[in-house]
């Protein structure tokens, strides 16, 4: 029995429950308190989803684990109010738990996160995108101990450095202690050199903090997350090009990678990426700023069956590295907005090769020309969606109505020509 965005009323329909589920942005009102008193009675509930219960806290979370440990999907996104506390009631109680989504949950901490991989050995889908708290501690278990994972988000979690996830190859021989101020430390180089990015950016006149100091996670070389199809490490900042390496060693059969907004990022992660080979099918580097045209040719080269790609703000790619994802022949999705150097020649190359496109985003390449673009349209009959927005050629008036209207506080004075076809009206063009 299924209830949506209202909570079953008599003792048989509580006692029948299998899917509750409250959305966020629905006018039910139903409160922690509504939740905590039907909760005991409700001892079969499977799938629950609370997103849209802000006021959630721990006592009801306890009282859900307590009676219900049957539980398979439980999705927590936007409960503010959740700590440590209900999540480890899920860990205790709920063990056969596969789904746990708990993004937006500031309160979430390490030790919670460390006991849902040691406890939890059927969970296959766990989502903590936006824990500001969380740092590689409990970052590092997952690796260790989640062998079923498949999907792993790990979005905007700031405080996440390379030494959340698996290093690739040994660590270099510790070398002799030295002494700051009377203090005993480790040495700097007692880590690999190009793995100990946060460590050698510590201020020389300053102790190592503790998650500086950690060693790298060495795991086995036979040690693999086969399972894991879909990670995401959108805005995670601090990772650099050794994050990547350890990943794709350990996880080798990754489809979906999103890495938009890992600035330190370079052609070397992009070359890593290549040893997913044909598993890799959605990859996003928006704002990754460093990468070039050499790191997209082995990618692509090594990569044929990718068939999404977001290569938005990366402002040292050129023509060269559209060509590249032009010769997948399975590319659907390229996204590529503000890259200066794009020119016709890009747009020309698609429209004679990207045959199986269907949504193109070229916003913001201001050397695309009306000509090219006509050409792109005539040629390339799947597209669903072409994106030219801020492109100083597209000013002429005839295109403005077959154009997406612009969305709520979208400025063109500031922001440029709004200039998205989608549908029917990419074929009228």
């Amino acid at each position: 029995m299924r209830f949506i965005n209202m909570l079953p009323v008599t003792d048989e329909t509580c006692h029948r429950v299998q899917h509750l589920e409250l959305q966020s942005h629905k006018n039910h009102n139903v409160t922690d308190d509504d939740l905590a008193d039907i909760l005991p009675d409700c001892p079969n509930l499977e799938t629950v989803i609370l997103s849209g219960v802000p006021d959630l806290s721990d006592r009801s979370l306890v009282l859900l684990a307590s009676n219900a440990t049957a539980l398979k999907h439980v999705d927590l996104s936007g409960c503010k109010h959740i700590t440590s506390v209900g999540i480890t009631a899920l860990d205790s109680h709920a063990s056969s738990l596969e789904v746990l989504r708990l993004n937006h949950v500031p309160l979430l901490t390490d030790p919670a996160i460390s006991a849902i991989a040691l406890s939890l050995s059927h969970l296959v889908e766990l989502e903590l995108s936006d824990s500001i708290l969380l740092t590689a501690i409990s970052i590092r278990d997952i690796w260790s101990y989640a062998k079923r994972i498949k999907r792993l988000r790990l979005a905007r979690c700031a405080q996440l450095t390379d030494k959340a996830f698996p290093y690739a190859f040994p660590p270099s021989p510790v070398q002799p202690r030295k002494r700051l101020f009377g203090v005993d430390l480790p040495s700097r180089k007692s880590v690999p050199e190009q793995y100990s990015m946060d460590a050698m950016t510590a201020s020389a006149e300053r102790p190592l903090t503790w998650l500086e100091a950690l060693p790298p996670l060495i795991l086995p070389p036979t040690y693999m997350l086969e399972e894991l199809r879909l990670l995401d490490l959108t805005n995670c900042y601090k990772l650099t090009d050794d994050a990547i390496i350890g990943i794709t060693t350990h996880a080798p059969r990754i489809q979906t990678f999103l890495l938009s907004g890992c600035f330190e990022l370079t052609d070397r992660a992009l070359e890593s990426l290549g040893k997913l080979g044909h598993h890799l099918d959605v990859l996003t580097l928006a704002h990754v700023d460093q990468i070039t045209d050499r790191g997209v040719s082995v990618l692509c080269s090594a990569c044929p069956r990718l068939r999404s790609v977001d290569v938005s703000y990366c402002s040292r790619l050129t023509d060269l590295s559209i060509l590249e994802f032009g010769s997948l022949l399975e590319l659907n999705r390229l996204i590529a907005n503000n890259i200066p150097a794009i020119t016709d020649n890009s747009v020309l190359f698609l429209a004679d090769h990207a045959l199986t496109i269907a949504d193109l985003q070229l916003s913001y390449c201001p050397q695309i020309s009306l000509e090219a673009f006509h050409t792109l349209i005539l040629r390339l009959t799947r597209l669903e969606q072409l994106s030219m927005s801020g492109i100083p050629s597209f000013t002429r008036k005839g295109l403005k109505q077959f154009s997406e209207s612009p969305p709520l506080g979208y400025n063109e004075n500031f922001q440029g020509l709004y200039r998205v076809f989608r549908g029917n009206n990419v074929d009228e063009l």
